[in-house]
C-alpha cells in the first residue's frame, strides 16, 4: 500500500464511515462526457460519503466528486472541497439538511443541477472568481440571505435559487444569461 492509499484509509477511519474512492485511469470519461486529463499518476474519484462526522475535509488527492456523493447525508454540517476540483456534479449534496458551510475551491468552474438542493441551513456561500455555470435548481431551497455572483458566471440555469425564501439581496454580473423554465 503506498502513502496515498494509506492516507485515504487513515482519513476514512477518522470520518466514522466510509469515504469510498476509486483510482481512475487518465482519460476516463466522466458522467457529463468530460475527459479527465490530470498530470498525476493516481487520480482519485470521490464516490460516496456515508459517515456520521459533521465536518468533512475531502482529501487533496481527490480530483473528481461523483454524482450523489453526499446526497441525503443527515449528519454533514460542513465540507471543504479541495483545490483542483473543477465541478460539483448533479445532486452531490442534494438533501443534506444539516449542511451549514461549504468551502468551494478557487478552481471550481461548474455547479451541477440540484447540487445543493434542500440544504436549507446553508445561509451563505462564497462563489470563486472563475465559476462559469450554475445548474438548474442548484441551490433550490437554501437559506441564503445575500448572494454575490462573480463576473465570471456566464449562465445561471432555471430555478437555480428557487424557493430561497430568505434571499433579499443578489448581486449579478451585467452580462449573465439567466435561463427561464417554461
Amino acid at each position: 500500500i503506498n502513502n496515498t492509499h494509506a492516507a485515504i484509509a487513515s482519513h476514512a477511519g477518522r470520518q466514522k464511515g466510509a469515504l469510498h474512492m476509486t483510482p481512475m485511469e487518465l482519460g476516463d470519461y466522466w458522467d457529463r462526457g468530460y475527459i479527465i486529463d490530470k498530470p498525476k499518476k493516481n487520480v482519485y474519484s470521490f464516490e460516496r460519503y456515508e459517515g456520521t462526522e459533521p465536518d468533512v475535509v475531502i482529501p487533496d488527492c481527490v480530483s473528481i466528486i461523483r454524482k450523489n456523493a453526499f446526497a441525503k447525508n443527515q449528519y454533514l454540517q460542513s465540507v471543504v472541497i479541495p483545490e483542483g476540483i473543477t465541478e460539483i456534479p448533479d445532486k452531490a449534496f442534494y438533501g443534506c439538511t444539516a449542511l451549514r458551510r461549504a468551502v468551494l475551491p478557487s478552481t471550481l468552474k461548474v455547479i451541477g443541477d440540484s447540487a445543493f438542493t434542500g440544504c436549507r441551513l446553508l445561509e451563505s456561500i462564497t462563489f470563486p472568481q472563475g465559476l462559469c455555470y450554475i445548474g438548474c435548481d442548484a441551490f433550490c431551497g437554501c437559506g441564503f440571505r445575500k448572494l454575490v455572483i462573480p463576473d465570471s458566471v456566464g449562465t445561471i440555469s432555471a430555478g437555480a435559487f428557487r424557493c430561497c425564501a430568505s434571499l433579499t439581496d443578489v448581486s449579478l454580473p451585467s452580462d449573465v444569461k439567466i435561463a427561464r423554465s417554461y
